[in-house]
């Protein structure tokens, strides 16, 4: 009589639950050089307060970059098919979802300040250029481009070896007052551009590395300023926000760094130090 009832409680219990095997789809972005383990994934759909489907995907390794995970998982319904139906294609309140991401994090990350100066040489930022070059610019069509070149060579002045993969920076224009290079009084600097670049560089102790960042304008509008002040020896360029991300080992390290007045005067060769 024990066993017939065990028996009946089983099919109870599989018949107010029903399972299936599929697949989930999901995009990571890790923007560090180092690769965490993450899971396993535990996610669960609710609507209306009422729970309705839960997933389970098994642990992985998430590497550098953008990563798109297709995981052959176990759907488990937590209500019948046909309330779950209901719940999502003839309602169209939101549904919520909730899980737990567990990351094992055997890295860190340090904001590592450099001093401004190393044996009388900038420690960090050794050299920068900006390059402009009109490519396009159609009054009538109000079509423009401008292409930057922006040359940045930094200095590792520490006894380790990096692994440089990101660098980003705001860019900025201003108006000069003179042909010395002196501000206007009124002169603000007006955003330009985000240039981003993820491109992975070795970078050995105590070795300089060039690196290469080209962006353009679009917008006529500023591409007849930005000119404007070009022609007239006014220009002169910002770098604001400046972040260098590395990786060492198991550790992350970001170095911020900006650059204030950059003169560009027609014909020059532009190049600061």
């Amino acid at each position: 009589m024990g066993s017939s009832q065990k028996a009946e409680e089983a099919e109870t219990e599989l018949d107010d639950s029903f399972r299936t095997i599929g697949e989930v789809i999901m995009e990571f972005q890790n923007p560090s050089y180092c690769s965490p383990d993450i899971g396993p994934l535990n996610i669960t759909f609710t609507k209306k307060r009422m729970s309705f489907l839960s997933i389970q995907v098994p642990a992985f390794e998430l590497q550098s970059g953008v990563t798109t995970i297709v995981s052959a998982v176990g759907f488990e319904l937590l209500t019948t098919p046909e309330i779950l139906y209901n719940m999502v294609f003839t309602d169209e309140e939101a549904i919520d979802i909730r899980g737990v991401v567990p990351v094992l994090l055997d890295l860190v990350d340090v904001k590592v300040k450099v001093p401004a100066k190393i044996d009388n040489k900038p420690a960090f930022l050794r050299e920068y250029s900006i390059s402009p070059t009109l490519k396009e610019l159609d009054s009538k069509t109000h079509k423009c481009l401008l292409e930057l070149k922006v040359v940045i060579k930094i200095n590792n002045p520490l006894p380790i070896n990096f692994d440089l993969f990101g660098i980003e920076l705001d860019l900025l224009y201003e108006k000069e007052s003179d042909d010395n290079g002196v501000l206007s009084d009124d002169s603000n600097s007006t955003f330009l551009l985000h240039i981003s670049d993820t491109k992975h560089v070795s970078w050995s102790s105590h070795e300089e590395n060039s690196i290469v960042l080209d962006s353009a304008v679009h917008d006529f509008d500023t591409c007849m300023e930005v000119v404007g002040f070009y022609l007239h020896n006014q220009l002169a360029f910002d770098i604001e926000h400046g972040h260098i991300a590395m990786g060492a080992g198991s550790g992350n390290f970001s170095i911020p760094f900006s650059v204030k007045g950059i003169h560009i005067h027609p014909g020059a060769p532009n190049v600061s130090v």
